[in-house]
């Protein structure tokens, strides 16, 4: 397959797979209305879900607490949410967002 055909062919299956996000059926079900294989638009669902991961890592913005030994910060990501005390982890918190972000 040439370059070019490639790269027609991510932007054919880029396009469905958002499509298919955006439709709220199951793979299966959207599938079969579009006579494609299931197994196609997993494996491109997740090329693209890695990629998409990769192009937007999380944003770290600067927020002041209150100092108070039992303050919490609660974050959300998505549908989780985390408590952050004072003596938390940076580095875990950064790679825990970074993981949620991708789900």
């Amino acid at each position: 397959m040439t370059t070019p055909e490639s790269e027609t062919l991510q932007q054919v299956w880029y396009a469905r797979v958002q499509e298919f996000r955006a439709s709220g059926l199951s793979g299966p079900q959207w599938c079969q209305s579009r006579g494609i294989k299931v197994k196609q638009l997993h494996y491109w669902n997740r090329k693209f879900r890695t990629a998409d991961a990769t192009a937007s890592d999380p944003t770290w913005i600067a927020v002041n607490t209150p100092s108070a030994p039992d303050a919490v910060l609660m974050v959300s990501v998505g549908p989780a949410i985390i408590a952050v005390r004072p003596e938390f982890d940076a580095p875990l918190l950064q790679r825990l967002v970074q993981v949620l972000a991708t789900c």
